[in-house]
């Protein structure tokens, strides 16, 4: 969802850098100076989209290391189970 939100912002962002100078031109440079503020206020919203992701990415990363290591943890104590009922039997 993030990484949509991304592209759309950056596309909206350098659409409204492209309109600058011909609204600028047309209509005004106050115009321009809102397609400008337009465009920062685009690539700042982007750059949010990309720090939330990042950490939805980190912490989905964190879980699924600590599952594999609780499924890592109970492979040794199973393997450590056996070993310890092998080694009960030989005596």
């Amino acid at each position: 969802m993030f990484l949509r939100l991304r592209i759309l912002f950056t596309i909206l962002s350098a659409i409204c850098l492209a309109v600058l100078f011909p609204v600028g031109t047309f209509f005004g440079w106050g115009w321009a100076g809102m397609c400008g503020l337009l465009a920062a206020l685009f690539f700042g919203v982007m750059l949010l989209c990309k720090q939330s992701q990042l950490a939805q990415e980190s912490k989905q990363a964190k879980e699924e290391s600590d599952v594999s290591e609780k499924e890592a943890g109970s492979s040794q104590s199973d393997d450590a189970k056996t070993d310890n009922e092998s080694n009960a039997n030989e005596k």
